[in-house]
């Protein structure tokens, strides 16, 4: 994935901490909690991630018109970063779908993505592709 970010030109001490700790405390809670998930999906049977037959109709549609749209726009260079770009969805609606599991506590050998997340991360990837077709550009 790609993002372009505007930078200032401001140098930041590197040195400089306004906590004791820093952020580790706060990454360790996390990661703990984490490696919970991890070990309650290790302990069940494998779990079967799909989108429904309504999210998968959206998503090959959605990923067509981005597709069409900017190989008009950029030609050819743009192909391969759109279908990765629809990997990289598929695997992000994955990613929030286990994270509910951490939510509602509900494991289940066929996991469907809601339509919450599957919204989400079409937006998140209508933001990703203009700033891949901007880095093609550059």
């Amino acid at each position: 994935m790609f993002y372009v970010m505007n930078m200032k030109l401001i140098w930041k001490d590197v040195f400089a901490s306004k906590t004791e700790n820093g952020l580790d405390v706060h990454f360790e809670k996390l990661g703990n909690e984490f490696f919970s998930l991890y070990q309650t999906l290790q302990a069940n049977p494998d779990v079967h991630f799909s989108l429904t037959p309504s999210q998968q109709l959206q998503f090959n549609q959605f990923f067509e018109k981005m597709q069409t749209l900017y190989v008009n726009i950029q030609e050819e260079e743009i192909i391969s970063s759109v279908r990765r770009l629809g990997l990289i969805a598929f695997r992000i609606m994955m990613i929030f779908s286990a994270l509910r599991i951490m939510e509602d506590g509900e494991i289940t050998t066929n996991l469907y993505c809601n339509d919450t997340d599957f919204q989400n991360t079409l937006d998140m990837i209508t933001i990703l592709v203009k700033h891949s077709s901007y880095c093609i550009l550059k």
